[in-house]
């Protein structure tokens, strides 16, 4: 079984990522891939230094029968292909004997949820509802929009709601309504040919 490794900003992506990377196999039909925990960076700004990129590669290449790591991190108000290029040019500098793919949530890991909008509403205390009109990435605040979407009092809780909905994703639908996630699922194509052919790859 070949092994992918997230390696993720914060505490809500941990279990979340990987039920993701999950599916998005199953969605291409692989089932010889095992996904680890995600790794946690502990905040964007560490996935942007070197050092602390290094510590997390590192930590990942210590999986056996790793393949590749994924590494996500949301662009909030940065550029998304900037951003993958300055993370690029830092894992370059690592040796690394296995595949690296960076992928950058345009602007955040929530907008994917909205993307899926009609699978995700009427759980987690989602309004059954609700309609999200328009780019799902033009504008920050996806956290907050579902959280307007919640009855009552309750707020959108990252490490509580985020896993929960992720397994409602519907990848086809993501596909369509985000182009952030359009790169997530090729990100993983490449992982699976560089399994496939016993290579190893950056990208972007």
């Amino acid at each position: 079984m070949h092994k992918i490794v997230p390696i993720v900003e914060g505490e809500g992506e941990i279990d979340a990522v990987p039920k993701l990377i999950y599916k998005i196999l199953r969605h291409l039909g692989r089932h010889d891939f095992v996904v680890t925990d995600g790794k946690n960076a502990g905040g964007s700004s560490n996935l942007k230094k070197q050092a602390d990129l290094t510590r997390l590669l590192r930590a990942a290449e210590r999986e056996s029968g790793i393949i590749g790591s994924l590494i996500l991190i949301d662009a909030d108000d940065d550029c998304p292909m900037t951003l993958a290029t300055e993370i690029v040019q830092l894992v370059k500098q690592i040796s690394v004997r296995y595949s690296v793919v960076v992928v950058v949530a345009n602007r955040e890991y929530e907008a994917w949820l909205i993307a899926s909008l009609p699978t995700i509403r009427g759980n987690q205390e989602i309004d059954a509802n609700s309609i999200y009109s328009g780019d799902v990435e033009a504008r920050r605040g996806a956290k907050e929009w579902i959280t307007n979407q919640m009855q009552g009092s309750r707020k959108y809780n990252p490490i509580v709601d985020q896993v929960i909905l992720t397994q409602k994703i519907d990848v086809d639908l993501a596909v369509a309504n985000s182009r952030s996630f359009r790169r997530l699922v090729h990100a993983i194509e490449l992982l699976v040919d560089a399994a496939d052919t016993n290579a190893a790859t950056i990208s972007p």
